[in-house]
């Protein structure tokens, strides 16, 4: 399959839970008979080490595949015309936001890499019986204050009985709204959740710095969003 690792794991939230090492990417993933280490190994810029079954998986479709019109656009998929979207468990894209937020990838992954050996089974359930010192300890990298915020977000959506796996089903907007009240979580880790987790093509999260240079650059003119 033409996918080339490198760019693939360079611009997506999920990539942050797949650590390098050398020509390896490694990461935990959660099965139904608990938790396996999985290994790509990229040979060269259109080989990896991977069937095609396997790259599905992990990858939800190749960005090629998209229709774009915008000159910008194109101009951006002919750079990353070798990768893949990628897909991720909603509470899964949910940590690693919270995680990424001032942080580095180095540091998010370390941290988000850490959690995963700890845990069992990721969910909020798991989060909330370890601890939030615990937490503290297994996240350090990523920042350890974010341990209060990650706590309070498990019990919101324990006592709320908030079943992110059903928010699927609604439109991007109200996904958003949902996600949004919960603690730590504001609209750009909600906008994150609804593109790497339900694949919605109506969502674009940005930060600040993309918010100035989109303007400026003039793909699309860009307004705050305020929720009603």
């Amino acid at each position: 399959s033409k996918i080339d690792l490198d760019k693939t794991m360079l611009i997506q939230i999920p990539a942050l839970a797949w650590v390098k090492e050398g020509k390896l990417y490694k990461r935990i993933l959660f099965t139904d008979n608990g938790k396996k280490e999985v290994v790509i190994q990229q040979i060269d810029n259109h080989r990896i080490l991977c069937s095609d079954s396997e790259i599905k998986s992990y990858f939800a479709f190749p960005l090629c595949s998209i229709d774009v019109k915008s000159t910008v656009l194109r101009k951006l998929l002919e750079y990353y015309n070798s990768i893949y979207y990628m897909k991720t468990d909603p509470f899964e894209a949910i940590l690693i936001t919270i995680l990424s937020q001032g942080r580095t990838g180095e540091a998010t992954r370390k941290a988000f890499y850490t959690l995963c050996k700890n845990i069992p089974v990721l969910s909020p359930e798991a989060i909330i019986k370890i601890g939030e010192n615990k937490l503290r300890d297994l996240i350090k990298s990523a920042g350890p204050y974010k341990a209060k915020y990650i706590t309070e977000m498990c019990k919101y959506i324990i006592e709320n009985c908030i079943d992110l796996a059903k928010l699927e089903r609604y439109s991007s907007l109200r996904i958003i709204k949902i996600l949004s009240r919960l603690p730590g979580i504001g609209i750009k880790t909600a906008a994150c959740v609804a593109v790497y987790a339900y694949l919605r093509d109506d969502v674009f999260p940005i930060d600040t710095h993309f918010f100035r240079v989109s303007n400026r650059i003039g793909p699309v003119s860009y307004t705050h969003l305020t929720l009603p």
